[in-house]
């Protein structure tokens, strides 16, 4: 019975081991460049520019296209035969002696990204929102390069600068998810649509706590 019990164990130990090794999926990019898509369509708006190596986290695969994990939350594609999937073997180097300028760069680039936004949408435009996304994605993405950092660690490297850093992107509340509809009937005062706006486009960049050549 008791070697019957260390072999159910040992059996589902494995299972477990499996499932997270599995499940940790990555995408490698193995052209010289590969634009990156709003949508799964060739004709699509480019969000920017990744170069050979640079690494994203992988979400699915869609038809020829493979979607991946962006800086602002919002799914991004990039062409499968650009990239290649693995599922192991990620090495990311990170240093800690960049924090201060990484995270003063990446409050640059939100405050960037939000006022070319509401430059050429109204505020209460909801493309307003989605353009705000696209360009913090593209201007992350350059910094990242500047850095010689990779992408798929954004989450990790800047919650690693965050007990270090004085930046006001450090400083401000961790990222609180959207409430359900029952939830937000209750609130006492609705937001303005400008206010709604900047806190949508703030909680981009929170979220982290909690341009191109056309190949495609």
């Amino acid at each position: 019975m008791k070697k019957l019990y260390n072999t159910f164990l040992l059996l589902t130990l494995f299972i477990i081991i499996f499932t997270v090794s599995v499940s940790a999926q990555f995408v490698r990019v193995v052209s010289d460049f590969a634009n990156i898509r709003v949508t799964p369509n060739p004709d699509s708006k480019i969000v920017g520019e990744a170069f050979k190596d640079d690494i994203f986290k992988y979400i699915n695969e869609e038809n020829d296209w493979i979607e991946i994990d962006m800086f602002s939350g919002v799914p991004r594609y990039i062409h499968h035969s650009l990239v290649k999937v693995f599922t192991h073997g990620l090495s990311a180097p990170f240093s800690n002696d960049i924090c201060p300028q990484l995270m003063e760069r990446l409050e640059v680039v939100e405050n960037k990204s939000l006022a070319e936004s509401n430059n050429i949408y109204p505020l209460s435009n909801s493309e307003n929102i989605e353009y705000q996304r696209i360009l913090l994605d593209r201007y992350i993405l350059d910094i990242f390069h500047e850095f010689d950092l990779q992408p798929v660690i954004y989450k990790i490297a800047v919650t690693r600068c965050i007990g270090g850093s004085q930046s006001k992107i450090a400083q401000r509340p961790t990222y609180i998810p959207k409430e359900s509809n029952s939830s937000q009937e209750k609130a006492e005062k609705p937001l303005t649509e400008k206010l709604k706006s900047q806190i949508e486009i703030s909680n981009i960049v929170q979220i982290i706590k909690k341009n191109a050549k056309e190949q495609w």
